[in-house]
């Protein structure tokens, strides 16, 4: 039983590292573009389109589409993005609450960090199945955040990302910084097929319909 737990894990995170390059007409082509928006990321809307890609990530991945999706219809990309972030609002506005309230009244206030780890996948989730920003803040949510599956699910993507994170901080501390150009989009590409494909496969029954 262990063992099998253990290649199923390791299997989801093969599967979560090769995604990204599984579009057989553009194979690096959202690997390179990637690349390209994190350089820009200052410009904010560089940025933005990339969130829309990764949204489209999570969703290919969610559906279990065998492909990657393709990085194109920037105009589109950038409508998600700008969507995916006011999704994120209100949690973004309760992680500033958290910080100045933690300054001002002390490091009491640090034990609310949970509440936001807890909800950012979930919210991440939802909006890529609705891919509409006010549908996100339903009772789904609550329904689906507060199930064993889901905590479980959570762990398992904190883990990958804790991981995955420690191997990019090394790999650019050996590469004197240049590595966050080349695997920082390969970071983000792939939590996301990785969330998608916990979702879609191991917690299936999760599904919002």
């Amino acid at each position: 039983m262990v063992e099998e737990n253990i290649k199923q894990n390791l299997s989801s995170v093969e599967y979560a590292i090769k995604y990204p390059f599984t579009n057989k007409k553009s194979k690096y082509g959202s690997f390179s573009q990637g690349i390209i928006s994190i350089l820009l990321f200052p410009l904010i809307i560089p940025l933005l389109v990339f969130m829309g890609y990764t949204n489209n990530m999570l969703e290919n991945s969610i559906s279990e589409n065998k492909e990657s999706p393709k990085f194109n219809e920037y105009h589109k990309l950038l409508h998600i993005g700008i969507e995916k972030m006011i999704s994120y609002s209100p949690l973004i506005v309760l992680s500033l609450f958290i910080f100045f309230a933690s300054l001002i009244l002390g490091p009491f206030f640090f034990g609310f960090i949970p509440a936001v780890l807890l909800f950012t996948p979930a919210i991440t989730i939802l909006y890529s199945e609705k891919r509409d920003y006010q549908e996100v803040y339903t009772s789904d949510l609550i329904e689906l955040v507060f199930t064993e599956k889901y905590v479980r699910l959570l762990l398992y993507y904190i883990t990958f990302n804790t991981l995955f994170a420690a191997i990019l901080i090394w790999l650019i501390s050996i590469s004197l910084g240049f590595g966050a150009i080349i695997f920082a989009p390969l970071f983000f590409y792939s939590r996301m097929a990785f969330l998608g494909y916990l979702y879609s496969t191991k917690y299936d029954e999760l599904k919002i319909e």
